[in-house]
């Protein structure tokens, strides 16, 4: 099988986050036990949009990839990621696999708003409309 049909396939389980209320039960004692900091911790319990920086954080605690993508996921975050915030993630730690789903998540147009076309500050929330 071509390599390149078969990598989309192996990220699928990665873009899909699960069902749950984030953070779940189990995603809030790995935060516990990865020593969350209490700002960072309160956002996740408050279903808030986590910035670059706080998802730096997580990982050089060494939460896993799997319960921050779960909560972005979870949390309709869009983010608008420069280059200049991608390799600032690569160079502190932040997984690929993180990475990857910030920019799957991102929107391929939206809004330029006051930023004049650079990445937001920090993630603007999306919530789906019925």
């Amino acid at each position: 099988m071509n390599m390149r049909r078969l990598i989309p396939i192996l990220l699928i389980p990665l873009l899909l986050p699960g069902c749950e209320t984030p953070p779940s039960r189990g995603d809030r004692q790995a935060l516990r036990e990865h020593n969350t900091p209490p700002g960072i911790y309160d956002k996740m319990t408050e279903d808030e949009p986590l910035s670059v920086d706080d998802i730096i954080v997580l990982s050089r605690r060494g939460v896993p990839a799997d319960v921050i993508n779960r909560y972005l996921g979870e949390n309709y975050a869009l983010y608008r990621l420069r280059i200049a915030d991608i390799e600032r993630m690569r160079a502190a730690g932040v997984s690929e696999a993180v990475i990857s789903y910030m920019l799957y998540l991102a929107p391929p147009y939206g809004p330029i708003d006051s930023y004049q076309g650079a990445a937001y500050p920090q993630a603007r929330p999306y919530r789906m409309q019925d």
